[in-house]
Order: structure tokens, then C-alpha cells, then sequence
């Protein structure tokens, strides 16, 4: 059953004007993400906001390969999360319009730390299987800054896992990106936002799967994502300062991302 809360929303498609919103959303969201706040130490306060302003209005100008769903709050008319639905293999079948009202799902929202088209990078020669470890690079042979090293590991990595979930000929949808204002997580709304895309896959015959930050990987589950992959990474190796939590010792510790898959019915 529904887990009913004090909040309704509804869905809807997400516009150029909407961006500069959704854009505060995922910077809001990922402020307390380990990984996001290294890659941003030394910049300015606004450059994550900064940077999703410009990878959601590209997303936003290919209609046909991905679809962006934005949540509203009823009672506010305030947009209070997102979510980038990418399809592969074929287009989407019409705009997503959605009439769901007051929508309350199970489990936690989710915040995913697709900053970028994934299953768009360039793709290189890989080698498939899991990889649970990250791989060496030689940061004096590239001449690469530690930040710019992990960016490395990450993207070798997620190319990788691109090759082996979409092989030629494949047909699926991607969770490109994902947020959650922090004030309306865990009342349903990216249970709800990830349930439009599952049930449209459902309905085309195609698996889905997601790139996994380490706070998202547990709503995905609930959703019907499994782990099939992960990379950890050791945070400290590639870190330009210490961690300064309140609660910590200066370290930023392991960070673990989740490659998930939900098959198609």
C-alpha cells in the first residue's frame, strides 16, 4: 500500500524555463555527496548549479532521446525534484504527460550522481566483468591533477559498464540524472519520478538500468534494481584537502558506485 503523507504532487514535463530551478535542485541535493564535494573544493559555491544549467538545457534540446519529469508540489506550485529518463536503442513514443496527482510512494527519494550524458561519452576499447576496485592511472604519464584522475577512473569505468549492459542492438532506458529538493525527500517523490520511467519500460518491453550514487542505490532497489557491478574508490587518495565533517578524523573514506539493472518483464 501507498505510504500516505502530508504532500501531493504532480508530473509533468519540464521546460527551458524550468532549468534554472532544477539546476539549484541537484546542487541542493548533492551537497552532503562525498564524491560531488571533492570534485568541487576550491570552486566557486556555483559551479555544480552552474554546470547542470548547461547539461539539462542540452538534454532539453534532443527530444526524442531522453525525457526530463519534473514534480510539483500541489499545495506550493514549487517544483521540488526531477528526474532525466535516456532512451537507447529507439525514441520514445510520444510526450510523457503525466496525470498522476497526490503521489505518494514507497521508499526513500534518491539522489543520482549522473552529472553528464553517460550513455553519451565517447566510447573506447574495454574490457569486460566486474570491477570492483579502481583501476591505475598513471597520473605523472597523463599529467593529470588527483581530481582530474578520479574524473578519469570514473569515465573509463562507466564506459565500460556501457559496453557490457548495451551491446549493439540493444534497446533499454537509462536514469540519466536524478534529484530531490532535501526538504521533500523520503515522501515519495523519487519513488514516484522512477516509477513513471519503469512502468513505460514495462510497457515497451525494455530493461532499465542506473549509474548509482551511494545515497540513491536503496531506493533504486526498492524499485526493483539489482546490483550487477560496482567501482569503489578510495576518496582520499584523489582529495585536494582534507574532510572537514565535524564528525570525521580529515578522511573522506571509500566511496562505492552501483551499476543497477531492473529487466524487462
Amino acid at each position: 500500500m501507498p505510504i500516505m503523507t502530508n504532500y501531493s504532487f504532480s508530473f509533468d514535463l519540464a521546460t527551458l524555463s524550468d532549468v534554472p530551478i532544477l539546476a539549484k535542485i541537484s546542487a541542493d541535493a548533492f551537497t552532503t555527496d562525498r564524491h560531488t564535494r571533492i570534485k568541487t573544493l576550491g570552486q566557486d559555491p556555483n559551479s555544480h548549479s552552474n554546470m547542470m544549467n548547461d547539461v539539462l538545457s542540452s538534454w532539453l534540446k534532443v527530444p526524442g532521446r531522453c525525457s526530463i519529469l519534473k514534480a510539483t508540489d500541489n499545495s506550493t506550485g514549487k517544483i521540488v525534484g526531477w528526474i532525466c529518463w535516456g532512451f537507447h536503442g529507439y525514441k520514445k513514443q510520444g510526450a510523457p504527460v503525466s496525470e498522476e496527482k497526490g503521489a505518494n510512494g514507497r521508499g526513500e527519494d534518491s539522489k543520482q550522481d549522473s552529472e553528464k550524458s553517460k550513455a553519451e561519452e565517447s566510447r573506447h576499447d574495454s574490457r569486460d566483468g566486474h570491477g570492483p576496485s579502481q583501476p591505475k592511472v598513471d597520473s605523472e604519464q597523463t599529467g593529470q591533477t588527483p581530481i582530474q584522475r578520479l574524473e578519469s577512473i570514473t569515465n573509463q569505468d562507466m564506459i565500460r559498464w556501457q559496453k557490457i549492459l548495451m551491446p549493439d542492438g540493444t534497446k533499454c532506458m537509462i536514469i540519466v540524472a536524478i534529484a530531490v529538493s532535501p526538504a521533500y525527500q523520503s515522501h515519495g517523490v523519487g519513488s514516484a519520478l522512477i516509477r513513471w520511467g519503469t512502468e513505460k519500460a514495462d510497457a515497451d518491453g525494455v530493461f532499465c538500468w542506473v549509474h548509482a550514487s551511494e545515497a540513491g542505490h536503496k531506493v533504486f532497489a526498492k524499485e526493483g534494481f539489482r546490483e550487477v557491478g560496482r567501482l569503489e574508490v578510495d576518496l582520499d587518495e584523489f582529495a585536494p584537502a582534507p574532510c572537514e565533517d565535524e564528525d570525521g578524523n580529515g578522511e573522506w573514506g571509500r566511496y562505492t558506485f552501483r551499476y543497477m539493472r531492473r529487466p524487462e518483464l
